[in-house]
């Protein structure tokens, strides 16, 4: 089943803040459910806007 871009948006930016607030080992275990849960290949995943801070944040 494939997640609608909404659904992925929503996804990514709750998973985003426990990736930020974890260190390397719980980044690597929330990076691989976020590829679990949106079908993004562990290679390819968006890591880096994981780790981006918010564009209002900034």
């Amino acid at each position: 089943m494939r997640l609608d871009l909404e659904t992925r948006k929503k996804i990514t930016e709750v998973t985003a803040g426990r990736y930020r607030a974890s260190g390397k080992k719980g980044k690597s275990k929330t990076l691989d459910e976020f590829c679990q849960t949106t079908g993004y290949n562990r290679r390819l995943a968006p890591a880096h806007k994981l780790g981006q801070e918010a564009a209002g944040d900034a």
